[in-house]
């Protein structure tokens, strides 16, 4: 399936964003904790977003705006809106969902109307019916405000494969390489510009949720988004980088593999393979959510390397 849409590019002039040297990426404008940040020329990245810090990337045509992820809630989904006015006044035509995770997905419903919504068709799968209701609810138990009255918005264009959309003169490239973080990933690719929007296949300084993981299948998936072309990559989670951001997420997930095939080999519980592999993956307690998600990324990799 191909989308064309006949838009041509508008070569927006920089604000007071500065590109000293490749990567290097200056905030021109706060709005509350998330930073906005001018990566490519129209190409725009809002970062340290509140609550679960969920990343957006949005890209600037000359007719209208893409947007890629909408965050947990109403009111963060509202600064992203907020952050593209302040850039433009283009309307928004396009959103992309990475996944599923309700912090991709539960702003959907601001762009409701406004713009077509594009995802994997497991995202839809995932979403509707119960499992869509359990995720949401899970999301409230974690203490996630602002979902009171979130309504779960559906994408209403799906692909199974790849998607190629050319907006404004711009190919841009969606791709499902297969399993990882979820059933259900996308990555988004810009050759013209060499940029990988990776979702949450690639977490930078931050260890991943892996609840909807398969671990040995994410391990693939990020290999191959080694082999892409790309000097920029914008992360699911955490500040923009080069390649070298994807190859760390590699290492840790093979090091999580690692540590957890060694403990089932010697017998190990799961209780004992915690206090094991946390201690062994002691380099990574640099990285947020090291004590509060690795426990279980550690269970999640030994159900699925013992086959329960």
């Amino acid at each position: 399936m191909k989308i064309k849409t006949n838009f041509s590019i508008y070569f927006l002039k920089s604000l007071c964003f500065s590109f000293i040297a490749l990567f290097t990426i200056l905030p021109c404008e706060s709005f509350a904790e998330q930073v906005v940040a001018e990566v490519d020329r129209n190409v725009f990245a809002i970062t340290n977003g509140s609550i679960v810090n969920s990343n957006t990337t949005f890209i600037v045509s000359h007719e209208g705006v893409l947007v890629i992820d909408t965050r947990p809630n109403e009111d963060e989904a509202i600064k992203v809106i907020k952050a593209v006015r302040y850039v433009t006044s283009k309307p928004i035509k396009f959103v992309i969902n990475t996944h599923f995770h309700g912090d991709h997905v539960f702003g959907n419903q601001m762009f409701d109307g406004s713009a077509a919504i594009i995802a994997h068709k497991n995202v839809n799968l995932f979403l509707e019916g119960k499992s869509g209701e359990d995720h949401l609810t899970m999301f409230k138990n974690l203490g996630t405000p602002g979902l009171e009255d979130t309504k779960i918005m559906l994408p209403n264009i799906t692909y199974e494969k790849g998607l190629d959309i050319v907006f404004g003169g711009l190919k841009i490239e969606l791709k499902h390489l297969g399993k990882g973080h979820t059933n259900s990933d996308t990555v988004i690719y810009i050759p013209e510009k060499k940029i990988l929007i990776t979702g949450d296949l690639v977490f930078n300084q931050k260890i991943p949720f892996a609840g909807h993981a398969f671990i040995s299948e994410w391990i693939k998936r990020v290999e191959s988004l080694e082999q892409m072309d790309a000097k920029i990559v914008i992360p699911g989670h955490g500040k923009v980088g080069d390649k070298t951001i994807i190859s760390k997420m590699k290492q840790y997930l093979q090091d999580l593999k690692r540590e957890v095939s060694e403990s089932l080999k010697n017998g190990k519980s799961l209780e004992e393979t915690k206090a094991e592999v946390t201690q062994n993956m002691g380099k990574y307690k640099t990285w947020q959510n090291f004590d509060n998600w690795l426990g279980g990324n550690i269970e999640k990799a030994y159900k699925e390397f013992s086959g329960k």
